[in-house]
């Protein structure tokens, strides 16, 4: 049986993570503005920039599994397990491999991780909606559609949205639907400053794939080598 406290405990700290990837949206703003200002100005997408803004929420799949532990929720441990230490478990073999410099063959694993991130996501996206958690299902959403912003104006990479064409799961529309939740959910936390956000955010996405696409860059596939996300395309040459 599904503990309702742990997911609940999720969704009343979205508005804390909000508030947290808004920080980065206000530093990702004026990035944005120097480039256009400066075009001569090479700005970078950065390893930092890029995660720090997720990582409350990662941090915190890692307690939701420690409490599903405690109440011995098992399918909410197996859950929170591959957002949780799992990912901090990969990160750590990424980057010991990497300081090793050892060669090794990702691409079972990246076919293993692109699926298991999926059904992972669909399935507490249900869960959410079944406790009536909508707050983090937007908060979700604000993280991966900002990260999508940074990725597209500094890197070129509309990966997410361009591997909607190529294996059609459909659930990544949710990414940009779930922003408005807040016009439909009257209950909603925060719910006007949400909304805002979540308009300011669409806006820009849209602008970065825009430039995507001018620069012909949107069925180019990322460098394997650059980000861990980019699981899913590293093999062993």
């Amino acid at each position: 049986m599904l503990n309702k406290e742990i997911y609940e405990y999720m969704n009343n700290l979205a508005p804390m993570l909000n508030l947290w990837v808004a920080i980065f949206f206000l530093i990702t703003l004026m990035r944005i503005a120097i480039s256009i200002l400066k075009p001569s100005k090479k700005l970078v997408y950065g390893s930092a920039l890029s995660e720090l803004p997720g990582l409350p929420l990662t941090l915190l799949h890692t307690v939701c599994f420690i409490k599903a532990i405690n109440v011995q929720d098992f399918i909410s441990i197996v859950l929170f397990s591959w957002w949780g230490p799992g990912f901090i478990i990969i990160a750590l073999l990424y980057i010991y491999i990497k300081f090793k410099k050892n060669r090794f063959n990702w691409k079972p694993l990246g076919l293993i991780t692109s699926v298991a991130c999926k059904l992972n996501y669909l399935l507490f996206i249900i869960i959410y909606f079944y406790f009536g958690c909508y707050e983090i299902i937007t908060a979700f959403s604000i993280w991966i559609i900002h990260d999508q912003i940074n990725l597209a104006w500094f890197a070129d990479n509309a990966d997410r949205t361009r591997r909607l064409t190529e294996d059609y799961w459909l659930v990544r529309v949710g990414y940009l639907a779930f922003l408005f939740l807040p016009i439909f959910i009257t209950s909603f936390a925060y719910r006007f400053e949400t909304l805002i956000f979540s308009l300011l955010l669409v806006i820009f996405w849209i602008f970065a794939m825009i430039k995507v696409i001018k620069n012909g860059y949107f069925k180019l596939r990322p460098s394997h080598e650059v980000f861990l996300r980019n699981i899913v395309y590293l093999s062993q040459k």
